[in-house]
């Protein structure tokens, strides 16, 4: 029997005869003389054939199947590699990054470093508004669905407060898919506070250059301008027109040569060289200074200020040191006058002082009043002067007395004479009104000031003691009395008088006081 296999697996004889089967050792039959179940053997051989296509197959997608196992197994390796590589550039980000869902739900954070965010927030399965505060999570979630929506990607700036300090943040939310974006957000507080010192630095330096009144000049060895910057209201020569020019087409040769020089000295020797020059400009001389500072190795920086006030100052100031030199001679002339001067001053002072003393009560007179225990003392503060106090006993009454003259000197002394002769005078002729007796001395002292054309005044006490009573008129330093008890009182004469010498009657400022 002769067939064949069929596309669909089956077998189609094509041919039968009755002739032995020869051997056929690698079917496992050596012969066969007689074949009584023919038709069974027909569909053996068709299983087997049918079973040898199976495995066949088998075989062959066996082995496309580990292709694709080999494929797969590749492609996982590449992608824990990959994954292992994203984890590590995360780690060493210095970025806060997390994927969240449309609703604001923390999906991941990728982020290891804890300073980027609060760690002891659990924030994966929560949404932003469990987490942020309301106004930052609707700013949050606002991105997140912007991004979303229009699957670009959203740039933002926000603050976030991180312990007790406020950091600010710049981000960028991208979408992964159609539900979910990751978000990446770097602290910038650093450099954003770097950004405002230099800011505010180029800021002062700005204004220094404002208001420096030099000019400002970059210079190589070359003697080729490099850069320039003017004072303010330099209106001379623009920026423009000097870039690029050497020193020897813009300035005079003599003053160029010189400027070189020391450009040259200062590249060198690596130190700060300075000089002054004169300069004809539309037809002033000016005089100006200038220093020169290394700023690169073949650069230098050249600082012009103008220097004519102060030329001009110090010329005034020779002058004026001439003046002085000859006023400190006339000063010397003055002092030998004021020799003389004070010589003849010191004398008068000697006089005053004796005059003084002279009119002071004696201790004689002192004793000689039984109804009180009086005791004087007087030393002058500084000059002898107008100080006064005297005590008179005049039919059972006293009278003491006590003023100063304003001033010091033979002057103030003389008015002091005057009020102490006119007290005595009045007292010895009668005179027992207080208030009369103060308003006469004032009328001869208001007159011989006059007459002396002298600005002298004088404050004048009188305190009567007469039978337990006293009486106190007129005006200077406060009154104290002690009780037998210990109270202590303290009376102000302001009230009770006036200076003499200022007005010709007083008679309206005086008043009295009696105490028992």
């Amino acid at each position: 029997m002769i067939g064949k296999v069929l596309p669909n697996g089956q077998f189609e004889v094509v041919d039968q005869s009755d002739r032995p089967l020869p051997p056929l050792p690698w079917m496992g039959v050596e012969q066969l003389t007689h074949f009584p179940n023919q038709t069974l053997v027909i569909d053996l051989l068709a299983e087997v054939v049918q079973s040898n296509h199976y495995l066949s197959e088998l075989e062959q997608q066996s082995r496309t199947l580990e292709a694709t196992l080999a494929q797969l197994q590749q492609e996982t390796q590449e992608r824990q590699q990959a994954e292992a590589e994203l984890r590590t550039m995360f780690t060493a980000m210095d970025d806060f990054v997390s994927i969240f869902d449309q609703q604001g739900r923390y999906l991941k954070i990728l982020s290891t470093d804890s300073s980027l965010y609060n760690p002891d927030l659990e924030r994966i399965g929560k949404t932003v508004d469990e987490i942020l505060p309301p106004e930052q999570a609707d700013l949050h979630l606002s991105c997140i669905q912007q991004a979303l929506r229009t699957q670009q990607t959203v740039s933002l700036d926000y603050h976030l407060m991180m312990g007790h300090e406020q950091r600010r943040y710049s981000a960028k939310v991208s979408p992964l898919s159609d539900t979910t974006v990751i978000w990446v957000a770097r602290d910038i507080s650093d450099l954003e506070r770097t950004t405002l010192e230099l800011q505010q630095t180029e800021a002062r330096n700005r204004a220094l250059l404002e208001v420096i009144p030099d000019l400002i000049m970059r210079i190589n060895r070359e003697g080729t301008y490099l850069d320039f910057v003017p004072p303010t209201n330099f209106t001379m020569i623009g920026k423009e027109d000097l870039i690029g020019k050497s020193e020897y087409e813009v300035m005079p040769p003599e003053i160029s040569q010189q400027r070189m020089h020391y450009i040259h000295k200062a590249l060198d020797t690596r130190e700060l060289q300075i000089f002054e020059y004169s300069l004809n400009i539309d037809g002033t001389l000016s005089h100006e200074e200038a220093r020169i500072i290394p700023c690169g190795p073949d650069e230098a920086l050249v600082i012009v200020r103008n220097i004519s006030d102060r030329k001009r100052m110090e010329a005034e100031r020779n002058q004026a040191e001439a003046a002085l030199v000859q006023a400190h001679a006339e000063i010397l002339a003055l002092n030998e006058q004021l020799k003389a001067e004070n010589l003849r001053m010191s004398a008068e002072l000697e006089v005053s002082r004796r005059l003084q003393q002279m009119v002071l009560p004696k201790e004689s007179e002192l004793n000689a009043i039984n109804q009180l225990d009086i005791v004087g003392f007087m030393e002058p503060a500084d000059e002898v002067g107008g100080d006064y106090y005297d005590v008179l006993q005049q039919n059972g009454r006293i009278q003491i007395g006590i003023g100063d003259v304003t001033g010091h000197g033979l002057e103030s002394g003389v008015i002091m004479l005057m009020v102490q002769a006119s007290v005595r005078a009045l007292i010895a002729n009668g005179e027992t009104d207080s208030t009369k007796l103060l308003n006469t001395v004032n009328r001869i002292i208001y007159d011989n000031t006059k007459r002396m054309r002298s600005p002298r005044n004088m404050t004048l006490a009188l305190l009567e003691y007469e039978s337990g009573v006293l009486r106190l008129t007129g005006q200077h330093e406060d009154l104290i009395i002690v009780r037998q008890n210990g109270d202590i009182e303290k009376i102000d004469t302001l009230e009770l008088g006036f200076p003499l010498g200022l007005e010709l009657d007083i008679s309206r400022f005086v008043s009295e006081k009696k105490f028992s």
